[in-house]
C-alpha cells in the first residue's frame, strides 16, 4: 500500500512538473522575459527538486522544503490573482455612461505594428470608443532602445487606421513603465483639460496595478475595459503583476 501511495505521489509530482514547464515554455518560444518568467522558473525548479528527492536523489529534508515552498507559492499566487481579477471585473465600465477618456498603456511593438497584446488593448479601446461616442484616447508608451517608433506613435497609427480622428488622440511618448504611464497620462489629462471619466483599456492581469497608479497620480474612480488575453503567455504576466502589486503596497 505504501508503495502504491508513493507511486501515486510521484505521478502527481511529475504531472505538476510537466504542467509548470508547459506554462513556462511559451514564454521561451516567444521571447517573453520578465519577473514572472523568473518566478515561474523558480517554481519549476522547486518542483524538480521535490521530484528528484522523491526518486531518491538528494536529502529528504530538501524535498520537503521544496514541496512546502512550492505549495505556498502557488496558493499565494492563485489567491492574489483571483482577488485582482475580481477587482477588475467589479469595476467594469457601465453601459450608457457617456464619453470617456480611454487610456491605453503601451506594450511591445514590432516596427510600426503593435504586438498582439497591444493590439488587443487597442481593439478593446476601440470598442469603448464605438459604444461611447465622443470619447477621447490617451495612448501612453515611450520608445524602446533601437526601435524606430514609440509605442504611442504605433498606437496613434493603429487607431487612425481604424477610424479615430487624429484630433481625438493624445500621445504621451515618454513612459517606460506602468507607473510612468499614469504619472505622465494624468499630467496630460489635467493640462489638456480632459474632464471625461477615465477608463483603462488593458489586460485583466494589468488592471489592478494600472488603477493603483492612476489613483496615486490623481485619476480617481477609473473604470476597467478588459481586453482579450494572450492565453499562451498570460500566466507569466499574472505572476509578474502579483509581484508588481505587492511591490506597490510595500514600497509606495
Amino acid at each position: 500500500m505504501n508503495r502504491l501511495l508513493k507511486n501515486a505521489d510521484n505521478r502527481r509530482l511529475a504531472a505538476a512538473l510537466l504542467a509548470t514547464f508547459t506554462l513556462l515554455n511559451p514564454t521561451l518560444i516567444f521571447g517573453v522575459y520578465n519577473l514572472g518568467t523568473l518566478v515561474l522558473a523558480c517554481l519549476t525548479l522547486l518542483l524538480w527538486l521535490r521530484y528528484a528527492t522523491a526518486k531518491g536523489f538528494g536529502p529528504h529534508r530538501l524535498g520537503q522544503s521544496a514541496k512546502w515552498l512550492c505549495r505556498l507559492g502557488w496558493c499565494g499566487f492563485l489567491a492574489c490573482a483571483l482577488l485582482m481579477y475580481g477587482i477588475s471585473l467589479g469595476n467594469a465600465l457601465p453601459a450608457n455612461s457617456g464619453p470617456q477618456v480611454i487610456v491605453v498603456p503601451g506594450a511591445q511593438v514590432n516596427g510600426d505594428k503593435p504586438s498582439l497584446m497591444l493590439q488587443n488593448r487597442l481593439n478593446r479601446g476601440l470598442e469603448v470608443w464605438q459604444q461611447h461616442p465622443g470619447s477621447l484616447f490617451v495612448v501612453s508608451g515611450g520608445t524602446a532602445e533601437g526601435a524606430p517608433y514609440s509605442e504611442a506613435e504605433v498606437m496613434f497609427l493603429y487607431l487612425t487606421q481604424n477610424g479615430v480622428d487624429p484630433e481625438d488622440i493624445y500621445m504621451e511618448d515618454k513612459a517606460t513603465n506602468t507607473e510612468e504611464n499614469f504619472a505622465f497620462s494624468a499630467e496630460m489629462i489635467r493640462s489638456k483639460g480632459l474632464e471625461y471619466p477615465v477608463v483603462i483599456a488593458t489586460d485583466a492581469f494589468h488592471q489592478t496595478r494600472c488603477r493603483l497608479w492612476a489613483n496615486h497620480y490623481g485619476l480617481k474612480d477609473t473604470h476597467s475595459a478588459i481586453c482579450t488575453p494572450c492565453w499562451g503567455i498570460a500566466p507569466v504576466f499574472w505572476l509578474r503583476e502579483v509581484c508588481g502589486v505587492a511591490h506597490y503596497f510595500v514600497f509606495c
